[in-house]
C-alpha cells in the first residue's frame, strides 16, 4: 500500500467507510508520522505511522474484544495512577495492546469492553448512535412502582445544564433496606445515572453496568475477563447498526466539509 492515498488506505485496513474516513480527515483526527493531515489524497509512504484519534492503525492486526467485570475502587486505565489502581493487571497475560471502550466511574462496577479496534470503539461511543447500556442500581430504602422519580427518568429529565433522554426503567427485587432498579440508557454522559438519581432524591448503594448492547455480564465474576466470541462481536455490530441514524453520518460529513472548504475527490 506504499504511496496509496490516506483515504483509501484507511478504508482498506478497516478503519471505516468512505464517508467515515472522510469525516475523520476533515475533522483533523488523522495523523501520519505525527502530523495532522486533512488531505484525502495524502500518500501513505513505506513504514509510515498512521493514527486516528491518537490510536495507532496497524494493518493486518487481529481484532480482539474483551469483556471485563470491572471492580469498584479502580480507575478505567491500564496503569496505576496517583488517585487509584488501574485495570491492566486483570487483562489476560500476553494480550495484544487494547484500550477501554469508554469508562466506568471509580465506584461503579460491571461490564467494560476492551479492544484494539478503534473503529468499533468509536461506533459504540458515538453520542449520536444510541447503543443501549443496561445498569442495575441498588437504591437505599423501598420504592414503589409508581414512585415519581421513576416516572421522571422514563420521561427524560434535565439536571442542571444537562438534558437526558428517556430511560427504560424496570423494578427489581426489594431487599430489607433497599430496592434494585434496572435502567437502560442510550447515552453515556459524565456521571449521568448518579446525577439522575440525586435529582430524584435516591441514595445509591451500588451501581453496576449489566450490559453493553447485547453483551451482558452473565456469570462473569468481578475482576474476571473473557474474550468475546465472533458471534458476540457480530451481534454487537448488528446492534450498533440498528441504533445508528443512517442519514446523520452523511450530514456530519457534508457539514464538516463545507465548514472546512474541502473539495471532495476520490
Amino acid at each position: 500500500m506504499n504511496g496509496e492515498p490516506i483515504q483509501k488506505w484507511l478504508q482498506a485496513v478497516g478503519v471505516g467507510s468512505r464517508n467515515e474516513v472522510r469525516l475523520m480527515l476533515t475533522q483533523g483526527r488523522v495523523t501520519i508520522n505525527g502530523e495532522v493531515t486533512r488531505r484525502f489524497a495524502q500518500p501513505v509512504g513505506v513504514g509510515a505511522q498512521v493514527a486516528v484519534d491518537g490510536q495507532p492503525v496497524v494493518p493486518g492486526h487481529e481484532r480482539v474484544v474483551y469483556l471485563m467485570n470491572k471492580p469498584i475502587k479502580h480507575l478505567t486505565t491500564i496503569e496505576d495512577q496517583e488517585h487509584g489502581p488501574g485495570l491492566g493487571r486483570y487483562l489476560p497475560e500476553g494480550a495484544p495492546r487494547v484500550f477501554p471502550v469508554g469508562r466506568l466511574d471509580f465506584n461503579t462496577q460491571g461490564a467494560l469492553l476492551w479492544t484494539n479496534d478503534g473503529l468499533l470503539a468509536r461506533r459504540i461511543l458515538h453520542p449520536d448512535w444510541s447503543l443501549p447500556k443496561r445498569y442495575g442500581i441498588k437504591i437505599r430504602g423501598h420504592l414503589s412502582p409508581d414512585d415519581p422519580g421513576l416516572a421522571r427518568m422514563r420521561a427524560g429529565m434535565t439536571v442542571g445544564k444537562a438534558t437526558y433522554r428517556p430511560a427504560v426503567v424496570e423494578m427489581g427485587p426489594q431487599r430489607t433496606r433497599a430496592t434494585w432498579i434496572y435502567v437502560t440508557i442510550t447515552e453515556g454522559k459524565n456521571r449521568q445515572l448518579r446525577r439522575m438519581c440525586a435529582a430524584c432524591n435516591y441514595q445509591i448503594v451500588k451501581l453496576r453496568r449489566e450490559a453493553v448492547g447485547p453483551v451482558a455480564l452473565g456469570e462473569l465474576n468481578k475482576r474476571c475477563v473473557r474474550r468475546l466470541e465472533d458471534h458476540e462481536v457480530e451481534a454487537l455490530e448488528a446492534a450498533w447498526l440498528a441504533s445508528r441514524p443512517l442519514q446523520a453520518e452523511e450530514a456530519l460529513v457534508d457539514e464538516a466539509q463545507e465548514a472546512a472548504g474541502v473539495v471532495v475527490s476520490d
